[in-house]
C-alpha cells in the first residue's frame, strides 16, 4: 500500500498552507492552483508507493494502519479545499464534484456522524447555483 515520503509530504504541506493564505486574501483562482499541485503530488505519492490501490482505498486491506487513513483524510482536506475554491469562481459543476469526492472520503474514514463530514456537506450547501 501507500509508502509515506517525506520530501513529498513536506512539498504537499508547504502548497496547502500556501494555498489557504492565498484563500484567506480572497485571492481564490491562486488557491485553487496550489490545492491542485498539492493534490497532485498526493495522487503520484500514493502511486509511487506502489500496490495501485488509489489514495483513499489501500487502508481498507490494512485497516490498522494509521498513516494510509491519515493521507487519505489530507487528500480529503485538499478535496475539499479545491471544492470551496472552485465555489468560489463559480465553477459550480466542478466544485460539485471535488466537495462530493471530498463527502465520500469523510464518510469512508470518519462515519456519517463526524464534524468533518457535516462540514462537507455545509459547503456542498454553500454552492451558489
Amino acid at each position: 500500500c501507500q509508502t509515506s515520503d517525506p520530501v513529498f509530504e513536506r512539498r504537499a504541506r508547504t502548497l496547502n498552507s500556501l494555498g489557504v493564505k492565498k484563500a484567506k486574501r480572497g485571492r481564490w483562482k491562486e488557491a485553487l492552483d496550489l490545492w491542485m499541485e498539492e493534490l497532485m503530488l498526493r495522487r503520484e505519492a500514493s502511486e509511487r508507493g506502489g500496490g495501485g490501490g488509489g489514495y483513499y482505498d489501500c487502508d481498507e486491506r490494512d485497516a490498522s494502519n494509521t498513516t494510509n487513513t491519515t493521507t487519505s483524510l489530507e487528500v480529503a482536506n485538499t478535496l475539499n479545499d479545491i471544492g470551496i475554491a472552485l465555489g468560489k469562481l463559480h465553477r459550480v459543476h466542478d466544485a460539485m464534484l471535488y466537495l462530493n469526492e471530498a463527502l465520500y472520503v469523510r464518510t469512508l474514514k470518519l462515519g456519517e456522524d463526524s464534524l468533518a463530514v457535516a462540514a462537507t456537506l455545509h459547503n456542498l450547501g454553500n454552492i451558489e447555483l
